[in-house]
C-alpha cells in the first residue's frame, strides 16, 4: 500500500480545484508507465542520496544500524 501526500496550500475557493487536479496526478502516477530513462534517473539519484547520507563515519555507522534495523541487507543497494 502506498500513501501519497501532496501538501498544499490554497485559498478556500480554490479548495475543489485543488482537490480534482491531484485526484488527477494520483491516478497518472498510479497508470502510467515511466520511462527506462526516467526510471534510471530516479534510481541514480536515490543511490546519491544514499551515498551522500554516509558522509562521514558516524552517518556510515547510523545508516549500517538503520539497515539493521529495518531488516534489510546490502542487496539493496543493486537497483
Amino acid at each position: 500500500m502506498v500513501i501519497l501526500v501532496f501538501p498544499l496550500e490554497v485559498k478556500g475557493e480554490g479548495t475543489q480545484i485543488s482537490f480534482t487536479r491531484n485526484l488527477f496526478r494520483a491516478k497518472r502516477l498510479r497508470e502510467e508507465l515511466i520511462s527506462d530513462e526516467e526510471l534510471s534517473l530516479v534510481k541514480n539519484y536515490i543511490i546519491g542520496q544514499i551515498l551522500y547520507s554516509a558522509d562521514g563515519p558516524f552517518a556510515q555507522a547510523s545508516l549500517l544500524k538503520n539497515m539493521h534495523i529495518q531488516g534489510v541487507g546490502l542487496s539493496f543497494m543493486k537497483l
